[in-house]
């Protein structure tokens, strides 16, 4: 290979380097902020379905609010306590509709407040739950894009005449494949447990995630 030729993959790659840095930390900024917005979401949307059910009736925590750490607490006009999922759990009801964040000993709980006419329900998540989460969901994006970066840089070295067997492309192999499978395969499991998920209460949209878990899964055997 030409000493031109080396130069070029040299600075390509230095600057392929630098570009993916700053595009994983902009994906791992935009997964974590898109994370924490559908946990908000989550609070939201069963403090309504609990709000919908009348008359307040002692509940148990759900196996989604076992895994993610939600407690609701229904409280009456009075403020009398109505209902709690978790007995000792005692974080203060919010004035006002909408999003706040309290103390429950030493645990710091972020929480939506549903006021309605007769009654308030509170949905709670211990915060610590939710950056494990955002954290985990921010780290899946950001390795996707060293996966990419890695098959840009093998591409253009190939491209520019390196050949299959040079250190560089051995590089890109042994961290590109790796976090491909491992980022690939943790997508197949997560879809295929939405895939069960859907399948009772949407058909179509759950034997369409099975699809892709299957081509997902002849992508892997591929590799």
């Amino acid at each position: 290979m030409s000493s031109l030729k080396q130069r070029l993959i040299v600075g390509l790659v230095g600057l392929l380097t630098v570009v993916g840095l700053g595009a994983g930390g902009v994906s791992y900024w935009l997964a974590r902020n898109e994370a924490n917005a559908l946990l908000d979401e989550q609070l939201r949307q069963i403090a309504r379905h609990v709000g919908a059910v009348r008359p307040a009736a002692p509940r148990h925590e759900s196996e989604e609010e076992r895994e993610n750490d939600f407690v609701v607490q229904v409280w009456n006009a009075d403020g009398a306590l109505l209902s709690r999922a978790r007995p000792g759990f005692a974080l203060p009801r919010h004035a006002a509709t909408g999003f706040s964040q309290g103390l429950v000993g030493r645990q710091l709980w972020r929480a939506y407040t549903l006021n309605e006419p007769g009654r308030t329900v509170q949905v709670s998540q211990w915060i610590e739950v939710r950056r494990e989460i955002a954290d985990s969901a921010a780290m899946r994006a950001m390795l996707s894009v060293v996966v990419l970066i890695c098959g840009v840089i093998a591409i253009t070295a190939l491209e520019l005449g390196a050949p299959l067997g040079s250190p560089l492309i051995k590089l890109c192999a042994l961290i590109g494949l790796p976090l491909l499978i491992a980022t690939t395969g943790d997508a197949t499991l997560r879809i295929w447990r939405s895939a069960w998920a859907w399948l009772p209460v949407d058909r179509t949209k759950g034997l369409f995630r099975f699809a892709w878990v299957g081509a997902a899964l002849v992508g892997l055997l591929a590799l």
